[in-house]
């Protein structure tokens, strides 16, 4: 594998607030062998443009930043194998060479004041990486276990985190859910997976002497997708 990343940023003090750009460009190519024989439609060759910007200001005192950026995932090389790994009697496992990179559009705005904080991202991903299971077409009764890209999940995070300080008391309230928007392909159609899920997270440090703390902390997740 051969990989060119040059990167360049430019920065910017405004009347207005504090504005950034950058632009990636990247290389990336290899060649795939199987039993050191060059399997020309597996191997690969990558020229992409990651561009990010964020502009960041005060306004009626409370520190914002919003921000953009293009980001990659690339396949590792056991998920692209197509070594067979035994499971079980009824299950196997394999990777899948003609895997596609995987791309995400973030897009995010977040702020400040006093121990207040928030932040809420939409992401936008682009051929991500699944999980698949399918029947093997020799012997129904055996799954195939291996990964697969997907047009696109597109998802809304927005967390607010409390973190006051009461005495000896420090504590720290995130919460916060994360909700997708999915269409998968089932044995029984088309499946929604489109439930939002929750997340609490509450710590609370008790703070004594300078080396006597304590903890107690609680963590829920809901049910989703």
């Amino acid at each position: 594998e051969q990989t060119v990343s040059p990167y360049m940023e430019f920065s910017k003090m405004t009347p207005f607030g504090q504005l950034r750009a950058g632009l990636r460009y990247e290389h990336v190519s290899f060649d795939y062998y199987m039993n050191d024989v060059k399997m020309n439609d597996h191997c690969r060759r990558f020229d992409n443009f990651y561009p990010s910007a964020s502009f960041a200001t005060m306004l009626f005192g409370v520190g914002m930043q919003l921000s953009y950026s293009v980001r990659t995932t690339r396949p590792t090389y056991s998920q692209l194998s197509n070594n067979v790994s035994y499971g079980s009697r009824f299950t196997m496992q394999t990777g899948n060479p003609l895997l596609k990179n995987s791309t995400r559009h973030v897009l995010s705005l977040a702020g400040g004041w006093n121990f207040i904080q928030f932040n809420i991202a939409y992401t936008n991903e682009k051929n991500p990486i699944i999980y698949s299971a399918e029947q093997n077409a020799a012997d129904p009764k055996v799954i195939m276990v291996s990964h697969k890209n997907i047009p696109t999940i597109k998802s809304i995070t927005p967390m607010v985190i409390l973190s006051p300080s009461v005495g000896i008391w420090r504590p720290q309230f995130m919460g916060g859910f994360y909700k997708q928007w999915l269409e998968v392909e089932s044995l029984e159609g088309k499946v929604d997976m489109n439930e939002m899920l929750w997340q609490v997270q509450w710590n609370n440090m008790l703070v004594f002497r300078p080396d006597l703390t304590g903890e107690v902390n609680f963590f829920y997740q809901s049910t989703g997708d």
